[in-house]
């Protein structure tokens, strides 16, 4: 609904135009963001649904892995948890592991789970664009995890936990 031009503007022809603080909505067109009057609460929200979507996390189930594969990932979904394995033995993903052209936020993080202990993947140090800052290789057997942080500044991941 809009107002349009010599309409009277009163609460029944404006109120159907906005977000109401009182009561649902079943849509909103458009970024909403949350300007704070009262710094105690914390920081302005300038994109509410990009911030929404960032504390979301995605779990998937990779198990037919290709050698030189990248994983695809959710870019505006601020964790992935994805178990791995191969159908066919040990192989190593890409040098970009996540794609050559991942352009998600800052922080995005991703943490991968081994499933087989036959059928390994294998993640490489890679210190190229988009490729994995490690403290060495990788390989994920059943129950072993890796998680990565993605940098912006660095434009590439950085591991910081790992469970083997």
């Amino acid at each position: 609904m809009s107002v349009v031009n010599g309409q009277a503007v009163d609460a029944p022809v404006t109120n159907a135009a906005f977000m109401s603080r009182n009561s649902a909505s079943t849509s909103t067109i458009a970024i909403v963001s949350l300007n704070n009057t009262d710094p105690a609460s914390g920081p302005v929200i300038a994109n509410l649904q990009a911030s929404v979507n960032s504390s979301e996390k995605q779990v998937q189930n990779l198990t037919s892995i290709l050698g030189g594969a990248s994983i695809t990932i959710s870019e505006d979904q601020g964790e992935n948890i994805i178990f791995v394995s191969s159908n066919a033995g040990s192989v190593t993903l890409s040098s970009t592991p996540f794609g050559a052209s991942f352009a998600g936020l800052d922080g995005t993080r991703v943490t991968l789970c081994g499933l087989d202990d036959t059928n390994t993947v294998t993640l490489l140090f890679a210190d190229i664009a988009k490729g994995a800052l490690l403290n060495g290789s990788a390989v994920l057997t059943q129950g072993d995890s890796l998680t990565l942080v993605w940098s912006t500044t660095l434009d590439r991941w950085v591991e910081i936990n790992r469970s083997f």
